[in-house]
């Protein structure tokens, strides 16, 4: 049986999930056992026991603390987020440094969004020309 990790939050309800580092191989169980199978990992470093748990696969970001995301690897996350949901899978956004602060990560606001605001805005959740609904 799995436990809750902490500050674990659905950022989009059954798509697309939050939370702060798992560092328990319970944290990943309770992941597995909400339908999550992808953990996003944006730390240059990798989640403790992010391989304790077979059924969930952990992909690397590798965003340097408090610095911002390529464009290239935005695109990639949300590359992740659209095939996990084309195949009915849930995907876990484990943030780094970056998304806690105010990052140059928009296309079309760079000064004023974080990363959640702008998978969000990448996944159609907000409009584009509103990234401050979400900040």
């Amino acid at each position: 049986m799995g436990v809750q990790p902490p500050n674990f939050s659905w950022v989009l309800p059954g798509r697309l999930a939050g939370l702060a580092l798992p560092r328990l191989p319970a944290h990943y169980q309770f992941l597995l056992d909400l339908g999550v199978r992808h953990l996003v990992s944006l730390t240059e470093r990798g989640p403790p026991y992010g391989d304790s748990c077979p059924g969930l696969t952990v992909h690397r970001l590798r965003i340097p603390d408090f610095c911002p995301p390529a464009p290239e690897q935005i695109d990639h996350f949300v590359q992740i987020v659209d095939e996990a949901n084309a195949r009915g899978e849930v995907t876990q956004l484990l943030p780094g440094h970056v998304s806690q602060h105010t990052t140059s990560c928009c296309r079309n606001r760079p000064a004023s969004c974080t990363l959640p605001v702008a998978v969000h805005a990448f996944l159609g959740a907000v409009p584009h020309h509103h990234p401050h609904n979400y900040l």
